[in-house]
């Protein structure tokens, strides 16, 4: 269902392609992240009490059940588990470590840039 009137829909899409590229590919990152949030936050109302490494397999799972065979997902999300265990127990590896990643205002400015 359309409920926009071509008018406008031609009016929004030029303010996009109006904005310089990084700028879009953040508002494509944003909504994303929204996106996830969302459904993770749904997963959590429906299956409460799960560690963050079962919701994250349980999104996986919402989001790619049609791709794979019931086989293939058992693998796969076991696979998963056993990544995400790792990379948790990670230690030494400051790296890996969640503060070690750019800050939000690090990776607008560096957008803002192009």
């Amino acid at each position: 269902m359309r409920d926009t009137s071509p008018e406008v829909d031609a009016m929004y899409t030029e303010m996009l392609l109006s904005l310089p590229p990084g700028r879009r590919v953040q508002m494509g990152l944003e909504m994303l992240e929204f996106g996830m949030t969302m459904a993770l936050a749904g997963i959590r109302m429906e299956c409460g009490g799960q560690d963050e490494v079962t919701e994250r397999l349980m999104l996986f799972e919402r989001l790619y059940r049609e791709d794979f065979s019931d086989e293939e997902m058992k693998k796969v999300l076991s696979a998963l588990r056993v990544h995400h265990e790792a990379r948790q127990g990670v230690q030494g590896r400051p790296d890996l470590a969640p503060e070690a990643q750019p800050s939000k205002e690090t990776r607008d400015s560096a957008i803002e840039e192009d």
